[in-house]
Order: C-alpha cells, then structure tokens, then sequence
C-alpha cells in the first residue's frame, strides 16, 4: 500500500480542503504557531574573529575545595561545565516550554501526529479511531510532562559542556561576584587562539539577556514551523538566554556537545577537562585581596604551565578597578 503524503493524511484524517473541519483545523493550528512566532527566537549567528572581543576573561576564586578553580593555572585547563553546576536561581540551559498554549488546541497535537506519521516517525493508523489513539497517547504525554522533562534535561546537560567568560576584566560587579571580592583571581584568553581549538570549542557568543515578563516562547512539539530551523533555534535559545538580572557579567559563552559519530552522549569528568596551549592565555591577575598563600602558590604554578604569560594585581580605587604588573 503507497505511504499516503501529509496533506492525503490530513483529508484521510481531518477533511478535505475547504471543509467545515479543515478550515477551522488550519486555523487552530495558525492561532498557536502565531502566539509562538510573537516573539522570535535569539538568532546566534556564526562569529567571525572580527566581531569577538580580542580578548574574553574568566573570573574565579582560589578554592582549596575546587579542583578546577586552580588547574584553569596549574595545568592551563579549561574545565566545560556542565549546566546543573551552576546552581543558578533560574533554570540554566533551559526555558519553560509552553504547554498551556495547547491544552485546549487539539488541532496543534493532530498536526504534530500527522507530521511524526508523514516522516515516518510513527506508524500510519489505518482507520480513524486508531488515529483517536495516538491523539489520546500524545495528549497523556503532554500532561505528564514534568517527569520525563526533568529526565530529559537531566540527559541533555550530561551532554553539555559550557565555559563562561566576560568581555571585561576590570568589572567591579564580576571581581565581587565571581572573583571572590578580590581574593580571587581572573585570566585573560586571546580569543582567536581559543577558536582555533576543536575540542574545546562547538559553537561560542554572546548571551541574550531575557526579561521574564518577556521570556522566549518555546513550544514542547515543532516539526512543522515554516523555519526548518526552528528546532535548533530553540536550543540556541534555550544555551544563550538567561534573566536580564544579570546583565552586567556581559558574557561570551562557548559551548560545546560531547557526540560521538553525530550522537550526543554524556561527558566522562576527563572529557570536561580541556587543556589549552600558552598561546591560548593573555594575562593573569591576581585580586589584591587575594591571601599571601594564595597568591604565592597561584605565581609558583603559573611560572611552571606559562611562564611568558604576564601577571597583574588588581586593585580598586572606587569607582575603577587600575592594574600594577607584578611579572
């Protein structure tokens, strides 16, 4: 029997073109896509050297407790976070996907069904109270959904790898907050040796700051947008946005997938752990509120790992932040 095309399912299923049921299908249909379309999707476009800042800064503090906030100098690793790390107070990675825009629009799961049947992504029903079923077994899913959601943010961020940086190393609100009040320390990257790296870099940019009275809309199901591309640009979405609260980190951010032949697949904590070339790294600075021990031992392994790389020591003088060399 020949496989039926997406507008045969739609009259096998819904009702012929011109149709009582059919216009009003297409219409409930519309009405959704149109609320999702209000507000568009952040766009990362690919960034060229030219339009990176030359230099991006990574704020840390100096934390016996944190493996990786001395080996960013001790072994010039970069370490990829995963997103759950963050411990932010708003959901990293991750934007509330709209399920109350469908609850009364039958119309919107039918097409998404009938999509998944054209694409071969689900077995054609043959009479319409199977068609019913599978309605009703989507419609279940949608109601259920915070379970398998968390599960499937929980697979997705073993997959992620994300490095924060800053556009800017004297930032009073990033050496107060990321930098320990100055007892921490921050190093400068040279942001076209960092793109040469395929390991460590997957796709990088700067963040969309959202307010949440105006949150990106993203749909749980989307196959049949007329932007092809919606479906990755709701991931970009989701990776690149967080709350304009916190718009004064003015943050680049790379990011990186763990895959193997095209599959994503968890990172082991090894794979996280990327190692950069000297050429990679700019500067040092040290906080001037940085303990003696600290800063003594931070200076022994940087004269190991990168020693032509300079140091600085950054010191506030209200409202500036001013650096002394000190190597």
């Amino acid at each position: 029997m020949p496989k039926l095309t997406l507008n045969q399912l739609k009259e096998k299923f819904i009702g012929k073109k011109g149709t009582t049921q059919r216009i009003k299908f297409e219409a409930d249909v519309k009405e959704v896509l149109a609320k999702a379309e209000e507000k568009e999707l952040f766009e990362l476009k690919a960034i060229p050297d030219s339009l990176m800042p030359s230099k991006v800064y990574k704020y840390s503090e100096w934390d016996n407790l944190e493996a990786h906030t001395k080996s960013l100098i001790s072994e010039r690793e970069v370490y990829m976070a995963n997103p759950a790390e963050f411990y932010a107070d708003y959901p990293e990675c991750r934007l509330p996907r709209r399920y109350d825009l469908l609850e009364d629009k039958d119309a919107f799961v039918k097409c998404y069904i009938l999509h998944e049947i054209a694409a071969d992504k689900l077995p054609e029903p043959r009479l319409k109270h199977n068609f019913i079923e599978l309605l009703k077994t989507a419609r279940k899913g949608l109601s259920n959904h915070a379970e398998a959601e968390m599960k499937f943010y929980k697979k997705r961020y073993n997959g992620f790898g994300i490095f924060c940086t800053c556009e800017s190393k004297d930032s009073v609100y990033m050496w107060e907050k990321r930098g320990d009040f100055f007892q921490g320390y921050c190093v400068g990257f040279n942001t076209t040796e960092l793109l040469k790296y395929e390991n460590f870099l997957g796709i990088c940019g700067v963040i969309n700051y959202y307010d949440t009275n105006n949150v990106p809309i993203i749909l749980p199901i989307y196959p049949f947008f007329k932007d092809e591309n919606y479906g990755a640009k709701s991931i970009i979405t989701e990776i690149f946005s967080i709350p304009l609260t916190y718009k004064e980190e003015k943050e680049y951010r790379f990011f990186k997938t763990n895959s193997v032949n095209g599959k994503m697949c968890d990172y082991t904590l090894a794979e996280r752990r990327k190692v950069l070339p000297e050429s990679a790294f700019s500067e040092i600075i040290v906080g001037y509120a940085m303990r003696r021990e600290d800063r003594e031992e931070l200076i022994k392994h940087a004269s190991s790992t990168m020693p032509n790389v300079p140091i600085f020591e950054a010191r506030y003088l209200n409202p500036n932040v001013e650096f002394t060399q000190i190597k």
